[in-house]
């Protein structure tokens, strides 16, 4: 075998364990995102759910549209009666 054939073989194992390589540091960083996305979903769906708001689409809005979906969730207003805040005048 000459060397070049030596080299035209070990570039080609070279190139296909780096795509190999490239593609598994892709999936770990895609599923680290998607987890990082479910967990500050969760915990604004968690702030919706103190101000009132229990429907699921308040933890679809953060994960699917995240900054927005954020902002969407601090902007809600406080739906819960507080004893405080009931003067009402009976007679």
């Amino acid at each position: 075998m000459f060397y070049g054939e030596y080299l035209e073989k070990n570039e080609s194992l070279s190139s296909s364990s780096n795509t190999l390589l490239a593609l598994v540091a892709f999936i770990l960083v895609a599923v680290a995102a998607i987890l990082i996305l479910y967990l500050l979903a969760d915990a604004f769906y968690e702030v919706a759910k103190k101000k009132g708001h229990s429907e699921k689409k308040y933890f679809w809005f953060p994960f699917i549209f995240g900054f927005a979906g954020y902002m969407l969730v601090i902007a809600l207003p406080n739906n819960l009666t507080s004893q405080n805040s009931d003067h009402s005048i009976t007679e």
